[in-house]
């Protein structure tokens, strides 16, 4: 604009310059002759006129051509300037651009991001289908749409240069360029994030079906009313129809779900002190009357703030396993002290018999009688003695004990088994180790210990029985060939788990620990693959002097 109006007042100037050279040429030819200069005041006055039209013609034409010169340099300017936006918003932006003809299809322009993503230098000049391979009828429906509306969002998979497909979100409009209407593309690349957000749909889905299909029920309650959620397995449980039929059904989890409302309470004053309860067992009325013993695992939810907001948690009916449980309480109950007076009679009116009768052969039979009702007894009085242990009520005496000697005894007493096998014991490692035990308990764990060994191995193997002494324990180890079956190996000390015995009971390696463990020591087991032996590492406290 500056260089506008410089060149106006040029032109202005030169102008009136002209005029008055023109004015003064008339004036001094017409100065000889006054009467002269009357005479041709009217031709004066046309030419004076003439030479001013013809001086503003002059200055109309060369303010013009100024004016004209200084558009041009000013648009020149512009146009240098818009090219420079253009390079900066386009070109070289980093985003993925693309002009595009909805007429034809072709891709008219693209940015260098644009030809470095599909990887394509010559994606200019391309139909739009190199990259969208949706067919071209769809193609042309979304870009007709896309100018009807004025702008739209698309999803599309777009195929690059080396085959490759990528997830798109294209957000596209229509511009004008040259009076002609093209449609300007923005594409971002979301395959990872689309990847992502199945990956993540997937999992919900999972989480949802392990919910609603688990075995165990599992919940979430408010603090004080009713449930939030619950899966099948829980409602089934509780003896409601749904997930649903429990939830609008129950509105006093304390009332409803508990028999003892002081057992909710407990739960829940736990549950606001520890965090997470595990194994709270507690009864739970069905609306059918019935009575159903659960154990469940419980947590508490809270805020950053430390403000609980909700419980979660798992459920297991366990009625089947507390009616096993007192049955054979009951079992243990009627074998350990029902049976003891009757044996004691036996054994008493056995004896008597013995010495009153004058056959010989008539008195050995009733001492084998009392003998057999004898070691009835020993056996009734040691499930009585594992009943106290499982209890925590059993007290062991402090004895000095040669383990070597208790494992020669024990060896002794099982020789006719051992025999019947075919197998080898060999004593070699038993050295003179003293233990702090109680005599009886190590001699009974020891013979389980030796008849599980025995049956164990296969007819003709070899059995070790070694001692030592390592710091303040007593060391007894007994190996026998074989391993147990996969199955076992983890249930080794179980009890009741048996495998492949006859009349195996379970017992044996569960009482040798449980004993083992109540005189303060240790029972193991070490598999040795590449011998394929079985070794029981027995522990027990050193004797030392007091």
């Amino acid at each position: 604009m500056r260089t506008s109006t410089r060149g106006l007042w040029k032109a202005l100037l030169v102008g009136a310059l002209c005029l008055g050279g023109i004015s003064l040429v008339f004036l001094l030819g017409f100065r000889r002759d006054a009467l002269a200069q009357v005479a041709g005041a009217v031709s004066a006055g046309v030419a004076v006129g003439l030479a001013v039209l013809l001086a503003a013609c002059a200055v109309i034409l060369l303010a013009v051509r100024s004016i004209r010169m200084a558009d041009l340099k000013d648009s020149r300017n512009r146009a240098f300037r818009s090219r420079d936006r253009y390079l900066g918003l386009f070109e070289h932006n980093p985003a993925v651009m693309f002009l595009v003809d909805p007429e034809s299809g072709l891709i008219v322009e693209a940015n260098a991001s644009a030809r470095a993503f599909y990887g394509l230098q010559s994606l200019p000049g391309n139909h739009i289908s190199r990259i969208n391979p949706l067919p071209e009828d769809r193609l042309n429906e979304a870009m007709k749409r896309t100018v009807d509306r004025g702008g739209q969002r698309h999803e599309f998979v777009h195929t690059l240069g080396s085959g490759e497909h990528r997830e798109v979100e294209v957000f596209s409009g229509p511009i004008t360029q040259n009076e002609r209407t093209l449609l300007f593309s923005i594409v971002f690349d979301v395959t990872e994030q689309r990847g992502t957000e199945r990956a993540l749909r997937q999992a919900e889905r999972q989480a949802r079906e392990l919910f609603e299909e688990a075995p165990v029920g599992i919940y979430r309650t408010s603090m004080q009313s009713g449930y939030l959620d619950a899966n099948q397995a829980l409602a089934d449980m509780y003896g409601y129809a749904s997930p649903e039929d429990l939830l609008t059904t129950v509105r006093d989890i304390g009332g409803q779900v508990f028999e003892n409302r002081s057992d909710w309470e407990r739960l829940r004053a736990e549950l606001a002190e520890k965090g997470v309860v595990e194994g709270f067992e507690c009864r739970v009325p069905r609306p059918d009357g019935k009575l159903v013993w659960t154990s469940r695992d419980a947590r508490a939810k809270r805020d950053e703030r430390g403000r609980i907001l909700y419980y979660e948690g798992f459920v297991r009916d366990i009625t089947a396993e507390r009616e096993l449980a007192r049955l054979r309480e009951d079992v243990e109950n009627i074998t350990r002290h029902d049976l003891k007076s009757p044996l004691s009679g036996i054994m008493g009116l056995a004896e008597h018999m013995a010495e009153e009768t004058g056959d010989p052969e008539i008195a050995e039979a009733f001492r084998q009688v009392r003998d057999s009702a004898r070691k009835v007894l020993r056996l009734v009085n040691r499930s009585l003695v594992l009943f106290r242990m499982e209890q925590g009520t059993y007290e062991p005496t402090a004895e000095r004990v040669r383990l070597d000697e208790a494992a020669r005894r024990t060896a002794a007493e099982n020789l006719l088994l051992l025999e019947r096998k075919g197998l080898d014991l060999d004593t070699d490692g038993l050295r003179s180790v003293e233990a702090r035990a109680e005599e009886e308990l190590v001699g009974t764990a020891l013979g389980n210990l030796l008849r599980n060994a025995a049956e164990a191995a296969p007819p003709g193997g070899r059995i070790r029985l070694a001692t030592r002494s390592e710091g303040r324990w007593a060391d007894l180890y007994l190996t026998n060939p074989g391993l147990p079956p996969a199955e076992m190996r983890g249930r080794f000390f179980e009890k009741y788990a048996t495998r492949g015995k006859h009349r195996g009971t379970g017992l044996g390696a569960y009482s040798a620990r449980l004993m083992t463990r109540v005189m303060g020591g240790e029972l193991s087991v070490i598999l040795d693959e590449a011998a394929q032996a079985t070794t029981l590492h027995l522990r027990l406290p050193g004797w030392r002097e007091e």
